[in-house]
């Protein structure tokens, strides 16, 4: 079943008006979100499927397709196979193999006397928890038999087939790509038996994003090339009508996207666009961040940042961070090349683990934070340096240094986000206001 956006995207109208409504009241520097924010019918997303690394982009109006995209299986073998017998002794008596089934009739005996494809031919991929579905019927075998999946010869998962036909899933553990990796193993005699492969697929279950485009016509598309960093568009097979992050023990885990003027190298909080902003620096951000999904309360998860990771709290080049801390303590940080932050959070607190509109805003040294409505504007000891140029990142503060790991990302879906810099940012307030009229979080 596939989830429509706003419970059916044929509401387009709606759509466009709050998003004409959100551009006109100021222009952002930058805006992300699934659905139009321009009228139009703009690319929302670029996404990779697991089992084979293909990349698709996705307009606002193909969204509801994305759950389709990855989970439709693949079929049928990428050669056809061929078979034979180690681990014990014996013979193919006879094998036919087409580019869908595969039948062969096989006397073989000795413990774990194993039949395998013999080619070593790219075979389907998958990825770990992708399922992988073998049709197979069975005759004439002595006992229960073992249905291998390997990836270059090592197995990662098994399970017992027996005489029959029926249909046998198997959930990778592992990545699996390269090699034939579908073998019969039995700990004694095969007797005869007639074993066909009927069918085999692999149903995909991941989705990552590997771009989210920018919608502000500034060209800021949020990119991230490194699959193991990549974010989560569709997990477990389920469309998550948003972009959702981790919850990262350290920057080897953090999955993040990081703002591009190119789309091709991170390089969003340089010169380029902070000119003329002066210390006027504002985001929203719209989604959710459960209180379960950020490591400890003493390592807050970071939904916007940027910066070197120096040690805790002194990050180098950071313009601007919004974290949490476990138990639903907002803040703005501060941070200007290294020297001790200025920091402020909100006094209340809301149940985190359902969606949020949250703004920050950092007006020279006057910072305000505000989660559903509520919030306050406290002043601080230092202005916002937003001519750093270190690149900002959505979900995590990228690059720590060494083993300090201060600045991790923090779980959660993201439905739409925006930055703004300069005059814009006295806006803030009534397009998170328009946004809520959408989507009625608070």
């Amino acid at each position: 079943m596939h989830i429509s956006l706003d419970s059916a995207l044929g509401q387009q109208r709606r759509l466009n008006q709050i998003g004409e409504t959100i551009n006109s009241i100021a222009a952002s520097a930058a805006a992300y979100s699934l659905r139009s924010l321009t009228g139009g019918d703009p690319l929302a997303v670029r996404v990779r499927r697991s089992r084979d690394n293909d990349e698709r982009d996705f307009n606002v109006s193909g969204v509801s397709g994305i759950e389709s995209y990855i989970t439709t299986p693949e079929t049928g073998w990428n050669t056809q196979p061929t078979w034979s017998i180690s681990g014990g002794a014996g013979n193919i008596i006879s094998q036919s193999s087409t580019a869908t089934t595969s039948t062969l009739t096989v006397f073989a005996y000795g413990t774990n006397s194993t039949i395998e494809r013999s080619d070593s031919a790219t075979h389907i991929k998958a990825e770990s928890g992708d399922v992988i579905t073998v049709n197979l019927t069975i005759t004439n075998l002595y006992q229960d038999a073992s249905l291998l999946v390997q990836n270059n010869g090592s197995a990662v998962q098994s399970t017992t087939v027996s005489n029959g036909t029926a249909d046998y899933t198997i959930t990778a553990s592992d990545t699996v790509t390269d090699f034939a990796f579908i073998n019969i193993q039995t700990p004694d005699d095969f007797s005869n038996a007639t074993i066909t492969f009927n069918s085999v697929s692999v149903t995909a279950k991941t989705g990552f994003v590997t771009k989210w485009y920018d919608q502000s016509g500034n060209n800021r598309t949020l990119i991230q090339a490194n699959a193991t960093e990549q974010p989560l568009i569709v997990e477990s097979g389920t469309f998550l009508n948003g972009v959702k992050s981790n919850k990262a023990t350290s920057n080897d885990t953090m999955q993040n996207l990081q703002v591009s003027t190119d789309g091709i190298n991170p390089d969003f909080g340089t010169d380029d666009w902070a000119s003329g902003a002066s210390s006027k620096l504002g985001l929203i951000y719209v989604g959710t961040v459960p209180a379960a999904s950020v490591v400890n309360t003493s390592n807050e998860g970071i939904i916007w940042g940027g910066g070197r990771g120096v040690s805790s709290f002194q990050s180098g080049g950071l313009n601007l961070a919004v974290i949490k801390a476990g138990n639903d303590s907002w803040r703005i940080l501060n941070e200007r090349q290294g020297l001790s932050p200025s920091t402020m959070k909100n006094a209340f607190t809301l149940n985190s683990d359902n969606d949020i509109i949250l703004y920050g805003i950092a007006d020279n040294r006057e910072f305000t934070i505000n989660v559903n409505g509520s919030g306050d504007t406290e002043t601080e000891s230092a202005d916002l340096d937003t001519r750093e140029g270190a690149a900002l990142s959505l979900f995590g503060a990228y690059d720590g240094s060494g083993t300090r790991y201060y600045q991790r990302s923090t779980g959660g879906v993201c439905k739409e986000c925006y930055l703004y810099a300069g005059t814009s940012i006295t806006s803030i307030p009534t397009i998170a206001t328009k946004i809520n009229e959408h989507y009625s979080i608070y």
